[in-house]
């Protein structure tokens, strides 16, 4: 089983240092999984975590830009290489005169990239109606009450979540 990750949504994602320009674009964030940089080799990093979840990343991550450089866990990579990733945490590096790395690449700044990080279901939790109780609804964030949380799963999912 896998699902898609929306790295646009920077929900969970930060991004610090520098802003810069690609082009006539100023840089002002990085989507989830990606690392980029325009003044050095590899000064752009990005750490994944995804420890303590029933998920890993299992994705080709691409380096691309103008003079890029970057690595994976410390394996570094030159100019329209790919890696796959598959783990729960990873950390990386990229940069150049402007190079980045990401699941999507060739223009993943701010909040553009839509779907395009590959996880893993690792299995080990099972989902029912006891799920949402106790305010486990919320995590869905799908569902208006515990009631809808509950009819979606009891009717194996016929009661679709009003959106």
């Amino acid at each position: 089983m896998t699902l898609l990750v929306d790295i646009s949504d920077q929900t969970f994602a930060t991004s610090t240092g520098y802003q810069c320009c690609i082009g006539p674009t100023p840089v002002t964030s990085m989507p989830y999984a990606n690392a980029a940089s325009c003044i050095g080799w590899d000064d752009g990093h990005a750490n994944v975590d995804l420890a303590g979840t029933s998920f890993k990343v299992r994705d080709t991550f691409t380096l691309e830009g103008w003079f890029p450089a970057g690595s994976i866990n410390g394996s570094y990579m030159y100019w329209g290489e790919t890696r796959l990733v598959d783990a729960q945490t990873f950390s990386m590096t990229a940069g150049g005169s402007c190079g980045g790395m990401g699941p999507n690449p060739g223009g993943d700044i701010n909040a553009n990239g839509g779907f395009a990080l590959q996880l893993e279901f690792l299995g080990g939790v099972s989902l029912g109606k006891d799920t949402c109780k106790s305010g486990g609804w919320h995590a869905f964030g799908v569902f208006r009450n515990q009631g809808d949380c509950v009819s979606y799963f009891a009717t194996q999912g016929r009661n679709a979540p009003a959106l």
